[in-house]
């Protein structure tokens, strides 16, 4: 089985998408499944081929911005398809509605089996332009929509999503995003302490985010957040682990303005992006997800995996990982006094950390690894996957990695 997966930014580029197609790549070949990743080259530094442990990749460089570079990307996807054609089975592409029109025409063209899956909340776009006054683009939209073999959804609310524009109920798979439950993983408090030292961070409680420095992420509400907190305690530091990418979307720029306007300079460490994402979650004591928009949240999925007790909104998918009050805490989008209050909660209650801590890390051994994940994927290249079906370690008769164990 060969499967060409399209994903617009990969390793060693960093984002939820990027991380997924990696992950499962690396892990379908221990499922008899053969990888060729077809990438965008944003930089000169990346090769234009290269084999990432066992991954095959070709990075095609395209001009234009983020946003206007997928129309050249296209239909270098298509020249690049039509050369290896006879060497792929399957076409199956990563990220947003962008990205599986680009696969459907591919694929179609070339008789090839075309799988889709969507890791981001943007398919509303359909629904929004078959109301505009160009409802035929609407429909056309539709049709090539509906032209997939598989559609695979990470959450319940993007199956949601999918079913909302009409997309065949009984072609929608619900697979989330796999997790590596060895790199993110819980350490001793030891080790913790060295982290902190190796990382030169603050002795206070350390607060964490990670991900991309864009709108939808609500880091501006964190900051508000920390203000709130520093009305009770200042035994509190906030780590911001990433960039604001794309440019056009970045907010980094307002956010260090804002802390450098409200004095918050103490309180709070950028880093910029980082490669040991998994160290900086290890070395600190809460992870907060502020976000506005989310397919389901891998980031999320890192802090969890890490036995860190997480709050977070329910935006999106994140309920799909998250249980408030058993693996996690749910607040209100864009409510900085509740993520302050629940930040709060946390530092002053050793024992409701500890519960969410372990509980979250059992529920990412239990239903995100990404060895049941690639085993979900597998059976759905040689169909004999039921639609909807969830992934659960059980159910597939794997081996928890750490025997089922919680934190140390």
């Amino acid at each position: 089985m060969r499967v060409a997966i399209l994903n617009y930014r990969f390793f060693p580029l960093i984002d939820g998408p990027s991380i997924q197609a990696k992950l499962l790549g690396e892990k379908l070949s221990d499922n008899g499944v053969e990888v060729f990743v077809v990438t965008r080259r944003f930089s000169a530094k990346h090769p234009e081929f290269e084999n990432v442990n066992g991954i095959n990749v070709q990075r095609l460089s395209c001009f234009g911005g983020y946003f206007w570079g997928h129309f050249p990307y296209g239909a270098k996807c298509f020249t690049t398809l039509m050369k290896y054609r006879k060497r792929i089975d399957i076409v199956n592409t990563n990220g947003s509605i962008g990205m599986a029109i680009i696969g459907i025409a591919c694929a179609r063209f070339l008789n090839k089996r075309i799988i889709s899956t969507f890791n981001t909340c943007g398919l509303k776009i359909v629904g929004k332009v078959s109301s505009m006054k160009i409802p035929i683009l609407g429909r056309l939209l539709r049709m090539m929509l509906k032209r997939m073999d598989a559609a695979v959804a990470i959450s319940s609310k993007i199956y949601e999503d999918l079913r909302s524009v009409q997309f065949p109920e009984a072609k929608i798979y619900i697979i989330p995003c796999g997790l590596n439950t060895h790199s993110f993983s819980p350490v001793s408090k030891e080790k913790k302490r060295l982290l902190r030292e190796q990382l030169k961070l603050p002795e206070k409680t350390l607060v964490v985010f990670t991900g991309r420095l864009v709108d939808s992420k609500g880091v501006d509400i964190l900051l508000e957040a920390l203000r709130e907190i520093l009305k009770s305690t200042t035994d509190i530091h906030l780590l911001i682990v990433g960039e604001g990418y794309p440019p056009l979307l970045s907010v980094e720029e307002e956010l260090r303005k804002y802390v450098e306007d409200h004095n918050l300079s103490d309180y709070v460490t950028f880093t910029g992006s980082v490669r040991n994402v998994h160290e900086y979650l290890q070395a600190s004591d809460i992870f907060a997800f502020p976000s506005r928009i989310e397919g389901l949240g891998v980031s999320l999925l890192e802090a969890m995996s890490c036995c860190m007790p997480v709050v977070a909104t329910s935006a999106g998918g994140i309920p799909d990982a998250v249980q408030d009050g058993e693996d996690g805490l749910l607040i209100p989008v864009d409510d900085h006094k509740e993520l302050a209050k629940k930040i709060l909660l946390i530092k002053n209650d050793v024992n409701l950390a500890e519960k969410l801590g372990r509980n979250a890390r059992q529920k990412v051994m239990r239903e995100f690894s990404i060895e049941a994940v690639a085993q979900e994927y597998a059976g759905l290249y040689r169909g004999n996957v039921p639609p909807k079906e969830g992934c659960k370690l059980e159910k597939l008769g794997a081996v928890l990695p750490d025997g089922g164990k919680g934190c140390p």
